[in-house]
């Protein structure tokens, strides 16, 4: 898999917040996901942890604000990463 996080935001219906153009490769959890990989937080209680996150882009929710890092706010993170 090689997309972008523009055309990885069209398939979920999201939003992107920074940089649409950089190329995504794979996926990995928070912890170890690297910077080609998109990761995702389920709600807002895990926004700090991402925050620490190697990861390319981060699947996160809609309402999320003041995130100075490659996003993909969507309605709802969990069902978009799957």
């Amino acid at each position: 898999m090689k997309k972008t996080i523009l055309e990885l935001a069209q398939l979920v219906n999201g939003t992107v917040v920074v940089d649409a153009t950089k190329l995504i490769t794979g996926v990995g959890d928070l912890e170890s996901a690297t910077a080609e990989q998109i990761t995702f937080v389920k709600d807002k209680t895990y926004l700090a942890r991402a925050e620490t996150t190697h990861a390319g882009v981060i699947i996160v929710p809609a309402e999320t604000e003041n995130f100075n890092r490659p996003i993909i706010k969507t309605v709802n993170p969990y069902l978009a990463f799957c």
